[in-house]
């Protein structure tokens, strides 16, 4: 093992997504904990997240409880196959 290899701290194993979790993603069929999992990995919080790609938080708190579901994931499943996308200004492109 090379020693120029850092070590991940446990904000790295935070923000990890498996690969179940992002197939789940990229087809649209998440399960509960999914679109958790895809936000954090990005590292933003239900605001910045919510903010990014214009719904309110407390749409994204109902998505994320699994209380609502998107009437339309095509944006979600564009996010799991390019989640850097929304770390750009996705609100202000609409």
């Amino acid at each position: 093992m090379s020693d120029d290899m850092p070590e991940l701290t446990e904000n790295d194993f935070a923000r990890m997504i498996t690969r179940a979790q992002r197939q789940r993603l990229l087809a649209g069929t998440w399960q509960s904990g999914d679109l958790v999992a895809l936000r954090r990995f990005l590292g933003l919080t239900q605001e910045q997240f919510a903010i990014r790609i214009g719904i309110s938080v407390d749409t994204l708190q109902n998505w994320e409880q699994d209380r609502w579901q998107p009437d339309s994931p095509a944006l979600l499943r564009l996010l799991a196959r390019h989640p850097r996308l929304i770390l750009q200004d996705l609100a202000g492109v609409a």
